[in-house]
């Protein structure tokens, strides 16, 4: 060979060494890719998803093809639940390469999981016509889908039809049966699984779900016989054990629940979910103490939310709204995410505490996070109308109608805030929407005869509130408008024909308008002030009972600190009284649970008021009062001097007006009417024309000789 034939024999020989080399290599480097891929496959399928998604990113550095690897990471974060980042990696794998059927899969469950059920529609049914070879897998998930938007028809179709393909999948069969519950189609739901128990004799899901349909269709005693049944045959079963419990529970037989939850705690005494059905029943029963001591016991168990949620439960069945919100609050701490249940729970608390400035601001600052849930804003919206700010509720409920808040409730509440704005056309228009869905809508029926009426004109409003309304008219039946011609008198026409149809002497039944309405309705902070005689003496002056004078009371005290260890004095000398519910109110802030006092109409039908549990505790209460003390300041004095110990009134002998007014507002013109309307008593006591007698008399009560009766200076 020549030189030249050498040199080029050694050239192909290197060319050729360099390219195995080369070869080999790569392929070393896509093996290790593929080992860190088929790892991370087999992480997730073995149900460790957080390991897959560290193969992966091996595999990734190790050069696999990214599109590939970002769809697998997809699916390992769709299976942790964490769906946004599921979706973010799914939409990097489609920026590479065209969609796919895997894509298409995982989109769809990143969809599903974020509860956006018609675009995971869209990806299920787009993953079966790209690839026939998903498709028995994707209609359970396409079925699924639809159940959760109400088509439970499309529903039945693709769980029957993934069923075709595999006629034995337990849950494919109960979900289902779900379907057929969903229409109220017990006997189709029950024969299927008749069925599925026979296939599967073993299982205790399907007789799980079997009793779940019994309960719609047979009587107790069959329901009874068949849990014990299963209960037999699966002893070891935690659930077998608690079915007959939540069953009885569910019906309201809360003592039968305790019997068979008891059963069920000396057979797992370690089980904290026992403690939680027990205690709540017990609660039920009004067992407060043994309720109280299964749900702590839970708690030490396992400090988890559901057992935290559960003590809340207890806590707001007894009325302690105040005490159960802590327990909601550790709820959420024990979650990773928020949680839509203990929101609304901490929310349902704080409304029933009436504690509507801390409802709103609490419900603010989640609301953001809870994307999805509409009560937050509903109750977000009722805290700003008890405050009696109508124009926010409006705006949070039409929040909630965004995230589909009931329709009909939803149309009530805007009709009613419109009304209280003095927009009746908005108010009647909803008023319409709810009578649409409901023909016989008490409350949207008679908001709609108050707007009539306000339309009438003033001769009609103030003879219609005089014989419905005033505690001295003894006429019975409504009062019929039709046959007046309306006139819309003025307002001092109004004036005088008001007051020509209540009694001379009742001084308490009156009409305002004007300069008057602004003072007592535009500026409700000048009902009530609050100031610190010292550190440890608050002295809150209360001018008049109207529709805020309670809220911002319970907002005063709510910022207190130590109030066991404080002093608080009521002034209420000179206040003729207002509204009997704001007192009410007050007074709940401060009593313990109790009939605070009862309202008699004038046929001698009697309602009574009823306080929470909760309540805020001071050192001492001490209460002024003089001879211009009238009304709801009296209920105030009195109550409070009967049920606690530690209250002292000081000035003299109240005025002796045992009667409350129910009160009549025209939003639109500026004027609301006070008509005496019914007597109260305190535990049977009514000081009409006798007055409340003070602990502490002082001849001439002033603030300043008050102060100095009970040896306070300022």
């Amino acid at each position: 060979m020549s030189r030249k034939g050498k040199i080029l024999l050694a050239l192909f020989l290197i060319v050729i060494v360099i390219g195995v080399t080369t070869l080999v290599r790569n392929y070393a480097a896509f093996s290790k890719a593929y080992t860190f891929k088929a790892q991370g496959e087999d992480f997730v399928e073995n149900g460790e998803p957080e390991k897959a998604i560290e193969s992966f990113n091996q595999a990734l550095e190790a050069g696999y093809e990214e599109y590939v690897i970002f769809n697998d990471l997809s699916w390992a974060y769709n299976e942790m639940g964490q769906y946004e980042k599921a979706l973010e990696y799914v939409e990097k794998a489609h920026q590479i390469e065209e969609i796919d059927a895997d894509q298409c899969i995982n989109y769809g469950n990143s969809y599903f999981g974020l509860e956006k059920y018609e675009e995971a529609i869209e990806k299920y049914e787009m993953a079966i016509q790209i690839d026939e070879y998903y498709s028995s897998n994707i209609y359970f998930k396409l079925g699924m889908a639809y159940f959760a938007i109400n088509d439970y028809e499309s529903a039945i179709e693709k769980i029957e039809k993934y069923l075709s393909y595999e006629p034995g999948d337990l849950d494919a069969n109960i979900e289902l049966v779900n379907c057929y519950l969903a229409q109220d189609n017990f006997i189709k739901a029950y024969n299927i699984m008749e069925k599925v128990v026979e296939n599967h004799p073993d299982d205790f899901d399907a007789y799980d779900m079997k009793g779940y349909v019994m309960e719609f269709i047979e009587n107790r005693d069959q329901v009874e016989i068949f849990y014990k049944k299963v209960r037999a045959k699966f002893p070891e079963s935690l659930e077998a054990w608690l079915n007959i419990g939540i069953y009885y529970h569910d019906l309201g037989l809360y003592h039968e629940a305790v019997a068979a939850f008891e059963e069920a705690y000396d057979t797992f005494p370690e089980e904290s979910l026992v403690n939680v059905w027990l205690s709540s029943s017990l609660s039920k029963i009004g067992d407060k103490e043994q309720a109280i001591q299964y749900a702590q016991a839970a708690i030490d168990k396992e400090p988890s939310a559901i057992n935290y949620n559960t003590m809340g439960n207890i806590l707001i069945d007894q009325t302690e709204y105040l005490e159960a919100i802590p327990y909601f609050d550790k709820a959420h701490q024990a979650m990773d995410t928020l949680e839509d249940t203990y929101s609304v729970n901490m929310m349902y608390a704080y409304l029933s505490a009436k504690r509507y400035q801390k409802a709103i601001e609490y419900g603010l600052s989640v609301m953001d996070d809870l994307k999805d849930s509409y009560q937050i804003p509903e109750m977000i919206a009722y805290a700003y109308q008890q405050k009696d700010h109508y124009s926010n509720a409006i705006d949070y409920l039409n929040v909630a109608k965004k995230r589909g808040m009931e329709e009909s409730r939803l149309a009530y509440a805007l009709a009613e805030n419109y009304y209280l704005l003095g927009d009746y056309e908005q108010a009647e228009a909803y008023i319409d929407e709810c009578l649409y869905y409901n023909l016989d809508d008490y409350n949207a029926l008679t908001l709609k005869a108050t707007i009539d009426l306000l339309q009438s004109g003033s001769e009609n409003i103030v003879r219609s509130i005089i014989h419905d309304h005033y505690l001295y008219n003894n006429v019975s039946g409504a009062y019929k408008h039709d046959a007046l011609n309306g006139n819309d008198l003025s307002y001092e026409d109004t004036e005088k024909l008001f007051y020509s149809l209540v009694k001379k002497d009742d001084p308490y039944s009156m009409y305002i308008y004007g300069d008057i309405y602004d003072h007592f309705f535009q500026d409700t902070s000048s009902s009530i002030d609050m100031t610190y005689i010292n550190d440890d003496t608050i002295l809150v002056n209360i001018h008049f009972f109207n529709t805020d004078t309670d809220h911002l009371f319970i907002e005063f005290i709510d910022k207190i600190k130590d109030t066991k260890d404080k002093t608080l004095i009521l002034n209420v000398m000179d206040n003729g009284g207002g509204l009997t519910e704001t007192a009410v109110n007050m007074l709940d802030s401060l009593l313990p649970s109790v009939t605070v006092c009862s309202s008699i109409d004038r046929m001698g039908t009697s309602y009574p008021y009823v306080t929470c549990e909760s309540s805020v505790a001071f050192k001492d209460i001490y209460v002024f009062i003089n001879e211009k003390s009238a009304s709801a300041s009296e209920l105030l004095a009195l109550a409070l001097d009967t049920f606690l110990d530690n209250v002292t009134i000081v000035g003299q002998r109240s005025h002796g007006k045992g009667v409350g007014q129910w009160s009549f507002t025209e939003p639109n013109k500026k004027s609301v009417y006070f008509v005496v309307n019914h007597y109260w008593n305190v535990r049977e006591n009514n000081i009409m024309g006798v007055g409340i007698e003070p602990d502490i008399h002082v001849t001439k009560p002033s603030l300043e000789t008050n102060l100095t009766a009970i040896g306070i200076s300022q």
